[in-house]
């Protein structure tokens, strides 16, 4: 590239499942280049995410993982269930945005 170059990427999205409302917005898709990985990249994405739900008052962002479940750990995520998909076991996590009272 010459100039700004595209390190990452990460989506908020909002699915309506009628069975299950408290999973209504999940992080998905974070993918930083590998030459640009240990650097914060994903860190900064996740933190971005994480604003942009909390300004539009989602009060739990969800996400599911094959691969990263202590890097999600380690941000203050929690394990909801682990259930088998994609060939593989994937964990489904949240963090809860609205501050304990």
């Amino acid at each position: 590239f010459d100039g700004p170059a595209l390190f990452g990427s990460a989506t908020l999205v909002q699915y309506d499942f009628s069975d299950r409302p408290n999973l209504e917005a999940w992080l998905i898709n974070l993918y930083v280049t590998p030459s640009m990985r240990r650097q914060g990249i994903g860190a900064a994405l996740v933190s971005a995410v994480t604003n942009e739900a909390r300004r539009s008052k989602v009060s739990r962002l969800c996400l599911h993982t094959a691969s990263a479940e202590q890097y999600y750990e380690r941000r203050g995520w929690t394990v909801l269930h682990r259930l088998h998909g994609r060939g593989e076991l994937q964990t489904v996590m949240t963090l809860d945005l609205v501050p304990s009272k």
